[in-house]
């Protein structure tokens, strides 16, 4: 089945004839994904500039779809300008298939009078106010279909120490081993990050000459 979807480009010249056909001019096709769209207020957003990657990203998910062999689909969501926004998204087993009526390669777009025309939103912090304000309103209707530019899953990061407590565990090595024991004890949590070394020190197993280390309990040493 693999061999009836076309590899990437010529599944690209298709879809521009297919736009052609239905009305579209042949404009420039840029390639979007989730996080570069947001819909709040039912108004459409796009980040520019969009990431440099992108098309290589679409490429490579579009081969994806085409070696499990199942269906795939190249669609146009928006106008940017001159350009469609358009992305990519595949079917992973049958019965999803049957359901979004997709088998080998499916072309789609809106005709031109239905097509949504995005805004360009240059500054990063408003974009990340609209794409918050997408998150609290749960508007994003795009969610459903517009694939993510990395996958999901997989493997997690150990967390990350909080850079505070990584700089107060590594001041450690300056204390004298009595005093080393009682601030270990204010950055106790810093180990459970999996970012630090917990094992012993060797200065911390010597003694310093000609003096006891003080007693750590509450009440006052003894004379």
């Amino acid at each position: 089945m693999t061999s009836e979807i076309p590899d990437f480009r010529t599944a690209v010249e298709q879809f521009r004839d297919f736009l052609t056909q239905i009305g579209h001019p042949p404009d420039e096709l840029n390639w979007i994904f989730r996080e570069d769209v947001s819909t709040c207020r039912r108004r459409v957003l796009v980040r520019v500039p969009l990431p440099a990657d992108n098309e290589g990203i679409a490429a490579a998910r579009y081969e994806e779809g085409r070696a499990a062999g199942i269906g795939v689909c190249l669609f146009a969501y928006c106008r940017l300008g001159t350009a469609l926004c358009c992305s990519t998204w595949f079917v992973k087993d049958p019965e999803e298939s049957a359901r979004r009526l997709c088998g080998g390669l499916k072309l789609s777009a809106p005709l031109p009078a239905d097509l949504d025309v995005a805004q360009p939103v240059w500054e990063k912090r408003t974009w990340r106010g609209w794409r918050r304000l997408d998150r609290e309103s749960g508007l994003d209707h795009f969610r459903g279909f517009l694939p993510r530019r990395r996958h999901r899953g997989g493997a997690r990061s150990p967390p990350r120490c909080p850079r505070s407590r990584l700089r107060a565990y590594q001041s450690l090595c300056h204390f004298s081993p009595p005093l080393r024991v009682i601030a270990a004890r204010s950055v106790a949590s810093a180990a459970s990050c999996g970012t630090v070394r917990t094992e012993p020190s060797p200065i911390a197993a010597r003694k310093l000459p000609g003096k006891s280390p003080p007693s750590l309990g509450r009440g006052r040493p003894g004379p």
